[in-house]
């Protein structure tokens, strides 16, 4: 049941992934728009425009930074699954296949005894 739980966030994982990236696109394709405006060039050439900006700018690497150091914290309380979960995964079902693999060589060799 854990197994099945882990392969159905991942699965959920992949598509918030995706959706991320859609509006990443849509936002950038929004700010190139703005900064094209002669209103947003105007307000480029003021002072304080650029020291807000300037931290705008900062802000994703302060956020990243943040993620970054919670991220044991926000995993575990989203119950979200990480890569160390999904290799686990991976290593338990290539045991469990051998384990079948040699269950059934077992099987064909008791059968030929008899």
């Amino acid at each position: 049941m854990f197994q099945t739980n882990m392969i159905i966030k991942s699965i959920y994982m992949v598509k918030g992934t995706k959706m991320i990236e859609s509006l990443k696109e849509k936002a950038i394709s929004k700010g190139i728009k703005l900064l094209n405006s002669p209103v947003v060039a105007k307000a480029m050439e003021s002072e304080q425009v650029g020291q807000i900006l300037e931290k705008a700018m900062s802000l994703p690497i302060k956020v990243s930074e943040k993620l970054s150091s919670n991220k044991e914290k926000i995993v575990s309380f989203m119950e979200l699954v990480t890569s160390e979960d999904l290799d686990e995964l991976k290593r338990t079902i290539v045991n469990l296949e051998d384990e079948v693999s040699k269950l059934k060589e077992q099987a064909k060799s008791s059968k030929k005894k008899k």
